[in-house]
Formats: structure tokens, C-alpha cells, sequence
């Protein structure tokens, strides 16, 4: 069987293709160039970066036909949509054998009539795979998709950003971070945006320097559509800018492991979200995280096991979460123990295993 992947986080297509490969498919990924890095290459499959950010929707459309006409492929399977309000027109029709998995089936940020242009576009395909029951619902009562076109296969576990780290202890990361060793340090990750909730874990940080004092928050990540400034006057406002961290930057793909190894904590105080990478990141690490309870995220952060979900916005209950962790010892051992466990679960070849399923139903 050929695969071609098509678009989408670079990490999660290339773990997948990796897992297809060990499985025994013939696997080749279409990216951005833009969006590839050198530290991907792998024999085993091809990847491409034969698109570019500044190509027009259709030169994009007809860089994939013409390669899909010189290889031939079995199934192609899309992780991202470029035009919401011209896919739904043109992918179907021009593309046999396509497959959507939908990462976010909402953008994170959403134009003028693109929910509507999601929804015939949705019910145009004949097979979607989603990350969790919650996604599958949400596809069926708000977009209209019948049932037996969804299909649920978990986000596997990213334990690709270990490699850089696996012969550095917490000591030493924190000390390349410039974060304190005598700190447990709670860690805010990914890309900022406005549903990421960042300044409702702000608030519960303060209330929980009342009652905890050895504590350090770190915040790393891009922002998207939100003003960092914002939320400086918000941290000045609250009085802790001398207990925080603060990196709103983008942070290079060999850097990432040190932050995690440097944590004790995440959390994910979601507004709204389809799943997260930053969870399986987390897992895959063995931490304990704290989470809001929104789409899948109650799949892999399960409650009371390996870290506690509140309600969004709900910034008593999120602090209460966190100060449960940390004040009980045992407790976060047993969650980190249990992350570890849903890592071997989340593993790669059994999210390709489950792919191929797809693949071959129908």
C-alpha cells in the first residue's frame, strides 16, 4: 500500500509516517517548506517540502496532482485543509481515496463563514478520523456528519523531543533555562493564543503563591493573535513578575525537551480546544497535568490518574488542582507513573495500526 500524507504539524506526520513504515506501508509526506526541518530526515520515508506559504491555493492544488500523477498512491490522507471556503469545492472532486484527519475542527481562530464552509466540506468526505469521543459528537450534533464516516483514533504520545534530552538531568536543563533548582516548576507550553486560557492560570498562580510559596511558573510559546503586552501589564498588575518565567518566543524543536524534563507540573487551562500536543508531550515525559476538561482532553489526562480536570475559566478549581499536586508527594508520583503508562498506550505503531484500519475499510 502507498500512502501519501498531505499537510499538517510536521512532528505528528512524521511520527505517524514512521509507525505506517513499521507497519509495512510505503509512506511519503507533502509539506510547506516552510514548516520542514532538517532534523526529520529519515531514510525510511519521503518527505517533500514542495509547497511554500507564498504559492496561490491552485498552484498548491496542481504541486500535489502532479506528484500524486508520477507516483500513484493508494490513499491519501489529509492533516490540514489550506482554504476552508475552497476545500469543500475542490478536494473532494479533484482527490480519490481522501482521508481527513481533523486536528482542530474548529480553527483555533475562526474567519467570517468558515464554520459554515467546514460543515459542507465535513460532509463531503467519506472518512474522518478524530481524536476522541467528544470530537466525534461534536462532528456529528454540530456539522451534521453521519456517524459511520467518523472514526476515532487517539493522538499518539510525542516522545520525539526526548531524544535531545535523554542524557540531561532536571538540575542541569533548569540551569540551561536559567529556571531555579529549588522550585517546583509548573509549565505553561505552545503556541499563545486567546483560547489557550493563559490569563486564568495568571490569576490562579497568584492566589496560589498565597499558600504555596516554592513554586515557579514558566510560560514558553509563540503568541498568535493575542498582545504579549496584554499580558505583561496583567502579570505587573498581579505581582509576580519575579516568580515567573516568561519566553513568548517561538522555541526551536531541540529546545523543547528541555523544558519539559525542567517541570514538575503542566497545565492546560483551555478556553476551547480539539486535543492537545502539548498533552502528549507531557505524558510522554511522566508529568502529572492539569487540565481544563474541554474536547479530548479528558482522554488523555485522566482524572484523579495522572493529573485532575476543571472546568474552563474556573480559576479556584485550577489552582486547587495544582496545589493538591504539589503539596501531595506521593500523588504526583503515582500520576507521573501513570503519564508513563498512557505513553506506552499512545505509542506510534498502535495509532498506525489503527490508521490502517481506516484505510482498508470500505
Amino acid at each position: 500500500m502507498k500512502v501519501l500524507i498531505i499537510n499538517g504539524s510536521i512532528l505528528y506526520i512524521y511520527e505517524l509516517a514512521l509507525g505506517l513504515y513499521n507497519q509495512g506501508i510505503d509512506v511519503s509526506i507533502i509539506i510547506f517548506k516552510e514548516n520542514y526541518n532538517k532534523l526529520f530526515y529519515d531514510n525510511r520515508i519521503k518527505i517533500l517540502p514542495i509547497l511554500e506559504s507564498k504559492d496561490n491555493y491552485f498552484n498548491i492544488i496542481n504541486k500535489i496532482k502532479n506528484y500524486i500523477k508520477k507516483e500513484g498512491f493508494d490513499i491519501l490522507h489529509f492533516h490540514s485543509t489550506f482554504s476552508p471556503r475552497r476545500d469543500w469545492l475542490f478536494l473532494p472532486n479533484l482527490f480519490k481515496n481522501f482521508i481527513y484527519t481533523a486536528h482542530n475542527i474548529i480553527p483555533h481562530e475562526v474567519a467570517f463563514g468558515e464554520v459554515l464552509s467546514l460543515r459542507i466540506f465535513y460532509n463531503r468526505l467519506s472518512k474522518i478520523i478524530v481524536h476522541g469521543k467528544r470530537n466525534k459528537e461534536e462532528l456529528i450534533n454540530r456539522f451534521g456528519v453521519s456517524d459511520n464516516k467518523i472514526y476515532i483514533i487517539p493522538h499518539g504520545a510525542f516522545t520525539f523531543y526526548k531524544r535531545f534530552v535523554q542524557d540531561i538531568t532536571k538540575e542541569e536543563a533548569r540551569l540551561k533555562l536559567g529556571l531555579p533548582l529549588d522550585k517546583k516548576i509548573l509549565l505553561f507550553f505552545g503556541v499563545i493564543r486567546k483560547i489557550k486560557g493563559l490569563e486564568y492560570l495568571f490569576f490562579a498562580y497568584r492566589e496560589l503563591l498565597k499558600d504555596f510559596r516554592d513554586v515557579f511558573l514558566a510560560v514558553c510559546g509563540m503568541p498568535l493573535g493575542v498582545s504579549i503586552e496584554r499580558y505583561k501589564r496583567l502579570i505587573d498588575k498581579l505581582n509576580i513578575k519575579d516568580k515567573l518565567y516568561f519566553n513568548p518566543n517561538f522555541i526551536p524543536i531541540e529546545d523543547v525537551g528541555l523544558y519539559f524534563k525542567s517541570a514538575d507540573l503542566v497545565v492546560l487551562p483551555y478556553i476551547r480546544i480539539t486535543d492537545s500536543g502539548v498533552a502528549k508531550t507531557a505524558i510522554s515525559f511522566g508529568l502529572p497535568i492539569v487540565a481544563s476538561d474541554v474536547g479530548a482532553l479528558n482522554e488523555t489526562v485522566i482524572d484523579n490518574k495522572n493529573g485532575f480536570l476543571v472546568k474552563p475559566k474556573d480559576i479556584e478549581g485550577l489552582k486547587f488542582a495544582i496545589y493538591r499536586i504539589l503539596k501531595d508527594k506521593d500523588l504526583a508520583v503515582s500520576m507521573s507513573d501513570f503519564s508513563l503508562k498512557l505513553t506506552k498506550e499512545f505509542n506510534w505503531d498502535n495509532i498506525a495500526k489503527k490508521t490502517i484500519e481506516v484505510y482498508k475499510n470500505g
